[in-house]
C-alpha cells in the first residue's frame, strides 16, 4: 500500500501554496503502540511549492481506541 507521487495539492490547511506527495506507504501491523499493541503504520514525505527543495517527512501509526494507548 503505496502513495503515488502527486504534485500540485492544494494546502487545505492554509490555502497558501500547493504540497508535492513525493512518496508514502501504509503498513499493516508494522506498529506497535505505547501499550504494546500492533497496529498499522504510516510515512508519507512532502514537499511545499512555496519551499522547493526542502523535505517533510511525516510518520506515525493507527489510533486503536484502546484507553492504554491513549497518551
Amino acid at each position: 500500500m503505496t502513495f503515488n507521487p502527486t504534485t500540485d495539492l492544494p494546502n487545505l490547511n492554509t490555502g497558501e501554496s500547493a504540497v508535492s506527495i513525493l512518496e508514502g506507504k501504509i503498513i499493516k501491523g508494522a506498529a506497535t503502540t505505547p501499550g504494546g499493541n500492533k497496529t498499522d503504520s504510516i510515512y508519507v514525505k512532502f514537499e511545499f511549492k512555496k519551499v522547493p527543495g526542502e523535505q517533510y517527512e511525516y510518520a506515525g501509526y493507527r489510533r486503536t481506541g484502546f484507553q492504554e494507548d491513549e497518551h
